[in-house]
């Protein structure tokens, strides 16, 4: 393979990648597929780092371009430390998620917020085998976009037969990291 038929096909497969995230990104701002964003949290943490801020920033993006969607947020810890300490600091994280969405423009009656603390895990927690990954899949904030405001979280979470996208870590399909 010469020098310029390399150079030809690594540029094609940059603009095949470029064209995909396009379609995919015309795709989320449609708002007509079924999305959620996840944000994580540090151990014992509330503040949202730039990285969660970027994905604050697609699902911000997606409201605006659908005011007829509503974001309906479930905040979450891991399993350590006890109850009480657990419900208060999913508070603190759902209450920076709002801080930060009304901040940006959208308006609080668009957002239904819900904290739930160490309840709804999605990782088990075995003390032998609970590791870091897993105790920060644990903390976090979903946010699912819907059209029907009177929904809560368990409500759209428990509905097991739609399919949601799942965005993290940069807008990132959460399928990409696990």
């Amino acid at each position: 393979v010469s020098p310029k038929q390399r150079a030809d096909s690594i540029a094609y497969v940059v603009q095949q990648r470029l064209i995909k995230q396009k379609e995919e990104e015309e795709l989320l701002l449609r708002g007509d597929q079924l999305t959620r964003f996840n944000v994580y949290f540090g151990f014992s943490k509330f503040n949202l780092n730039l990285i969660e801020q970027k994905i604050l920033d697609s699902t911000i993006k997606v409201l605006k371009a659908n005011p007829n969607l509503f974001a309906v947020m479930g905040s979450f810890t891991d399993c350590s430390g006890p109850i009480d300490f657990n419900l208060n600091l999913s508070a603190k994280r759902s209450a920076a998620v709002l801080k930060y969405l009304i901040q940006h423009g959208i308006e609080k009656n668009r957002i239904r917020e819900n904290h739930y603390g160490k309840n709804y895990l999605v990782q088990n927690c075995s003390p032998k085998r609970y590791s870091s990954r897993q105790q920060l899949l644990n903390r976090r904030t979903e946010i699912y976009l819907t059209n029907d405001k009177s929904l809560a979280w368990t409500d759209l979470a428990a509905d097991t037969t739609k399919k949601y996208t799942v965005y993290t870590a940069l807008g990132k399909k959460l399928s990409d990291f696990v």
